[in-house]
């Protein structure tokens, strides 16, 4: 978040609210190659999972370049699962388009297999519909499926084998780290003289970063700050903390001079450090305040 001030010669004090980082608040970073972390480790969650895998192959026709290992799907859930093959019918000569489309839903007596079929010509004209239910049980089902029958008393039948599988999974979900509090006083060094602008309350966790920023002016013609403070590491009342500035302020010649920089700080909770983002002598710009809480 941005909030706008007057200029230099109409400058006030003002509380405008802290802006965080789009990192968010619950992401996991590495830290640590310094001393003995108190963020907690990442927890193992366990999840079990059904999925249905549905296998299928034409008995009475033959596919057009068949899969050696068939034409299998899997269905997860409610959501449906589709395959597609060629079968030469209604004669040997012809080709036709079968599209299968299968979804698992509940039946009278447990969850079931709905097959639906399409048999089509090969450019999708004249489509025919079937359906088949099949149920699941504690192992593999195996029906039979009539598609469509022909002159001659031809039919395209599908050999269908549905096997419920329950498997567990295993995922690593991260812990936040530690929560920190900022505040954060900002002032404005000038001719000598501190200017009290702002004070802001700033909260994350360890591993988090957490970012204020602000304008005073239009945007390229102004004085511009912006302040991240990442909590890298806790340890009892002692955190490592890194700590990026950047800005934009006068260059004393009439334009606007980019500054930037970049530190680590080992500091306790409830002491004050200070950062200064300014250019020139005698110093002109803005003076942060860093107070930590844990």
């Amino acid at each position: 978040m941005v909030r706008e001030r007057p200029g230099l010669g109409a400058r006030r004090r003002r509380r405008p609210r802290a802006r965080r980082s789009t990192v968010g608040l619950i992401a996991l970073v590495a830290a640590a190659t310094w001393g003995h972390s108190t963020r907690g480790e990442p927890t193992i969650h366990q999840e079990a999972r059904e999925v249905v895998t549905v296998a299928v192959r034409p008995l009475t026709v033959r596919a057009v370049a068949e899969p050696a290992a068939g034409f299998v799907f899997a269905l997860e859930g409610s959501s449906p699962a589709e395959l597609e093959m060629l079968l030469e019918w209604p004669a040997p000569s012809d080709k036709s388009r079968l599209r299968l489309r299968g979804t698992r839903q509940p039946g009278p007596a447990g969850d079931v297999v709905r097959l639906v079929s399409e048999l089509s010509g090969i450019d999708g004209s004249n489509p025919r519909q079937a359906t088949r239910e099949i149920a699941l049980g504690d192992g593999p089902a195996t029906a039979l499926f009539e598609v469509s029958r022909a002159a001659g008393d031809r039919v395209l039948t599908l050999v269908v084998e549905a096997e419920l599988t329950r498997t567990t999974a295993f995922t690593v979900r991260p812990v936040a780290g530690a929560p920190v509090r900022f505040r954060l006083d900002i002032e404005w060094t000038e001719n000598g003289r501190t200017i009290p602008l702002e004070i802001n309350e700033l909260q994350t966790f360890v591993g988090e970063m957490v970012s204020y920023s602000f304008r005073m002016g239009e945007p390229g013609e102004a004085e511009s700050g912006r302040i991240d403070l990442l909590p890298l590491q806790l340890v009892g009342e002692t955190a490592r903390i890194e700590v990026a500035l950047s800005g934009t302020l006068p260059d004393g010649e009439g334009g606007i001079k980019v500054v930037s920089r970049k530190e680590q700080w080992v500091s306790t909770s409830g002491t004050t450090s200070a950062l200064s983002l300014a250019a020139g002598e005698p110093p002109v710009g803005f003076r942060f305040l860093v107070t930590p809480r844990f």
